[in-house]
């Protein structure tokens, strides 16, 4: 009995948030039931096109870019943090794409995570493209 009111004391003295939990439990999940860890995460791979290809990629888009802002305001830090990683496997993966064909690289578009988001020119609030295209077209 010593020991469990060690062990209940050494997990109640620790400062532990859910995400320990769900951690600890995929971990044991993926030693004992391997196999169905391996499903559960094909299974949601094609949930995930499911919904993609049912939405359609503007709304998809759309969904994923309300749920990064709302990230990104209660966590700034994270989701610089994120973003960077997010930076470096596409910088993977584009030395990934160097290796195949040009036709097949030039058909793939990553996207591009080198700036953060509100580093970029904001178009909304500039004017018709169209019209400062045009413009510099008559400048020169």
């Amino acid at each position: 009995m010593r020991r469990w009111t060690s062990v209940s004391q050494f997990f109640t003295g620790q400062d532990l948030r859910p995400i320990h939990g769900v951690v600890g439990l995929a971990v044991l999940m993926t030693i004992v039931w391997p196999l169905y860890v391996f499903a559960a995460v094909f299974l949601l791979g094609w949930v995930a096109l499911i919904i993609w290809l049912s939405l359609g990629p503007d709304r998809a888009s759309g969904l994923i870019s309300g749920y990064w802002e709302k990230f990104a305001a209660r966590s700034p830090e994270s989701a610089e943090q994120l973003r960077i990683c997010a930076d470096k496997v596409a910088l993977c993966i584009e030395a990934a794409l160097d290796w195949l064909p040009g036709q097949w690289a030039d058909r793939l578009a990553l996207p591009d995570f080198s700036q953060p988001v509100g580093v970029e020119a904001n178009y909304a609030d500039a004017s018709d493209p169209f019209a400062r295209l045009k413009q510099e077209h008559h400048r020169s």
